[in-house]
């Protein structure tokens, strides 16, 4: 799935840089959850059953060291820049503590009605996903034990997930607020992941996999290249078509494509404000460069596309790798449990 995961980071890093794929950022970031929740289910019940605690260091060690190390650059960036309100809500020095640390943990001190877990960091913005993965990192041993032990609970609580974003959506509410950045509106996704994994493995769904999945992905991009508006449905049928790319993933052989290009998605995504801080700071200090700033513009898309990309590289071989170096400690001190790499 790295090769999908890759493109779903760069229509992120294209959603946040022009219109040209109307909403697919929206559409992407569901996309995400749904293969968290299988890639997480798969682990958990194939690597961790008794090492939950190894599990969660897995996660934190994962997530957090590329997060404060890009948020420390574009601090720095920001910094320099001549006027960082231009990307940022208010001057740096304005940040509390308590705003700070709360943009270190991505987000997740927040409250704001029902956006529990669920605030939204301004120095690195797309950073609020992580605080609803993080939700379902807390209670992914729980759902993946419910279904080896109690599967009707299981199913009881998948059908419950779905209420909230039902009823939010039969009263009219808010779509980013009550189906996108809430927990309780998108929690039911990380579980059709589980599902997929759980129930959908080991099949075979379709004679040539590989075409189904690469066609699956120019139709899922192009339905958005066509329709820009915030269409809801839209986005949940993108939903449909992606489950249907997911099963045509599983049915095929990861190969090495694969495994380079997933382990930069990660960076792609989490970089790519840090890269629009560039862009703007390098725009205002050369005369030469001046043409680059400019939301929408072609090049600015090309240029967070490479630059996004560069950085993700740049992440994996200095932080990423590092890391994995203690994650693998982590897994050697519990391998009589299983606890292996993912």
């Amino acid at each position: 799935m790295g090769v999908v995961r890759f493109i779903l980071s760069i229509c992120v890093v294209i959603f946040h840089s022009s219109t040209y794929l109307g909403i697919i950022g929206y559409s992407a970031v569901f996309c995400f959850y749904i293969m968290s929740g299988y890639t997480n289910s798969a682990v958990l019940d194939s690597k961790y059953q008794q090492n939950i605690r190894g599990y969660y260091i897995n996660r934190i060690l994962k997530i957090y060291p590329p997060y404060i190390v890009i948020m420390a650059l574009t601090l720095l960036i920001l910094g320099m820049s001549e006027d960082p309100t231009v990307l940022i809500p208010c001057a740096l020095q304005k940040y509390s503590a308590f705003e700070l640390l709360n943009e270190v943990l991505g987000g997740v001190l927040t409250t704001n009605g029902l956006l529990v877990f669920n605030g939204f960091p301004t120095i690195v913005p797309q950073a609020w996903t992580n605080s609803v993965e993080i939700f379902f990192y807390i209670t992914a041993p729980i759902i993946v034990g419910l279904h080896k032990k109690k599967k009707k609970v299981f199913y009881g609580i998948v059908f419950g997930s779905t209420l909230f974003p039902l009823i939010s959506f039969w009263v009219g509410a808010d779509f980013p607020t009550y189906r996108y950045r809430c927990i309780f509106g998108s929690y039911f996704l990380f579980l059709i992941g589980s599902i997929i994994y759980f129930e959908l493995c080991g099949r075979k769904y379709f004679k040539h996999p590989n075409m189904v999945k690469y066609a699956g992905i120019v139709i899922y991009i192009v339905s958005f290249a066509i329709f820009k508006e915030l269409r809801e449905m839209h986005i949940w049928a993108s939903i449909l078509l992606f489950v249907i790319i997911i099963l045509a993933c599983i049915q095929t052989t990861s190969t090495k494509i694969d495994a380079i290009l997933g382990r930069l998605s990660g960076g792609v995504y989490i970089s790519h404000f840090f890269c629009r801080a560039i862009i703007y700071y390098s725009s205002n200090k050369s005369e030469s460069l001046k043409h680059i700033w400019g939301i929408g513009t072609p090049q600015y898309v090309c240029w967070m596309v490479f630059l996004s990309i560069f950085m993700s590289m740049i992440i994996y071989w200095i932080i990423e790798r590092p890391i994995d170096k203690i994650r693998r400690i982590v897994y050697s001190s519990k391998k009589k449990e299983g606890a292996v790499r993912c």
